[in-house]
């Protein structure tokens, strides 16, 4: 009877001591939740939630009491990531252990705010079985509001700089015009004509550069809807060749036309199409004329090409530097490169303009010293 007795109370006293360690656990546990930043929250297997801390309250906007054993994690987060999460729960599993770090997703809050956070978290197992689910939860409000705020500084101070660049260029062409109406002033009162013509010349191309520079400005400033109708892409082409052939002369370049025989007309923009294909141009001649010896080893090549389900306009520059300076470049590199000047503005307004009408511009290079860029339009019946 007494060797009842003390087996009893040893009893009793393992049971107290087992009793306070599991409180002493549960009360860490309920004051790591109550003190965790993070929100933790974990669910059961049907995606039930059981364990909503004081930090998921405060990012979600829920009291614990509403959600716990009431609330499933479809009502947090979105239906195809609740669907994913409860597939993954299903039946027996072989990936015990399966966890994922620093996830960013966004929750729904009561308020329905979208909230974006970084999660991480695991699946639970019991004998090889998912049972359930935990994750943690870092807020990035703050964090997405100081990138935002980072990346609104940088484009302003890169629209501010292309600004300054623009101005200065747009200063060398009042300079240039000034220089030419002297020249215009001066060959008159001396009664030279061949300092007129020279004179002329330089305001007729500073005035058509200004043009150029006011017409880009313009269709960047504003979506242009497209407009299309049946025109003959070849036509486009040896109008911009004629309009480009002066200039060429100017500089001394070599300037070369292959129209495919086989081109019928297309229903594309004309205008938009013309004034691509012309931006690009001008950039190639400009680029030909930086060249040693002012272009005299380089040769422009404008081509015309019907595919399958458009045409191709390919502009091609031929000359012994020409590819070193854009290989392995894209074109938005080579475009925004040169924006505030007045040829590279151009490029950002054909890229526009082919985007604008479901089309693309592209810039390759080739081993044989070829620069090539290409813009594609979709050739678009009327139905």
């Amino acid at each position: 009877m007494k060797n009842t007795k003390g087996r009893a109370d040893d009893l009793a006293l393992v049971l107290k001591e087992v009793t306070e360690e599991l409180k002493k656990a549960n009360d860490l546990q309920e004051n790591l939740l109550r003190r965790s930043i993070d929100g933790v929250i974990v669910w059961e297997k049907d995606g039930t939630i059981v364990v909503f801390s004081r930090g998921a309250e405060d990012l979600l906007g829920y009291k614990a009491d509403d959600v716990i054993g009431q609330m499933n994690i479809e009502r947090i987060y979105d239906p195809d990531v609740a669907e994913g999460i409860k597939e993954s729960l299903k039946g027996p599993s072989s990936i015990e252990g399966d966890q994922f770090l620093n996830a960013e997703m966004y929750l729904t809050a009561k308020n329905r705010e979208k909230i974006p956070v970084r999660t991480s978290g695991a699946i639970l197992f019991d004998n090889g079985e998912a049972t359930g689910a935990f994750c943690f939860y870092r807020d990035l409000r703050r964090i997405k509001g100081l990138e935002e705020t980072l990346e609104g500084k940088v484009q302003d101070a890169a629209v501010g700089r292309q600004v300054a660049e623009m101005s200065h260029y747009m200063k060398n062409i009042l300079n240039k015009l000034e220089g030419g109406a002297y020249m215009v002033n001066t060959s008159l009162k001396k009664s030279n004509p061949e300092i007129l013509a020279r004179g002329w010349r330089i305001v007729e191309s500073n005035i058509n550069k200004i043009s150029d520079l006011v017409m880009n400005l313009i269709l960047l400033s504003k979506y242009q809807e497209p407009e299309p109708d049946w025109c003959s892409p070849n036509d486009i082409a040896q109008d911009v060749f004629d309009l480009m052939t002066e200039r060429a002369e100017d500089y001394h370049l070599s300037l070369v036309k292959d129209l495919a025989p086989d081109m019928k007309e297309c229903y594309i923009d004309l205008k938009m199409a013309h004034r691509a294909l012309l931006n690009v141009g001008a950039f190639a001649i400009e680029v030909c004329r930086l060249e040693p010896e002012r272009g005299k080893a380089c040769t422009l090549v404008l081509k015309t090409a019907k595919k399958k389900k458009g045409l191709r306009f390919d502009v091609v520059l031929k000359g012994p530097n020409l590819a070193k300076k854009f290989e392995g470049k894209a074109f938005e590199e080579v475009s925004l490169a040169h924006s505030a000047q007045g040829e590279g503005l151009g490029l950002l307004v054909s890229k526009d303009i082919a985007e604008d009408n479901d089309g693309t511009i592209t810039l390759k290079t080739s081993p044989d010293k070829d620069v090539t860029f290409s813009i594609y339009l979709p050739d678009q019946p009327s139905e």
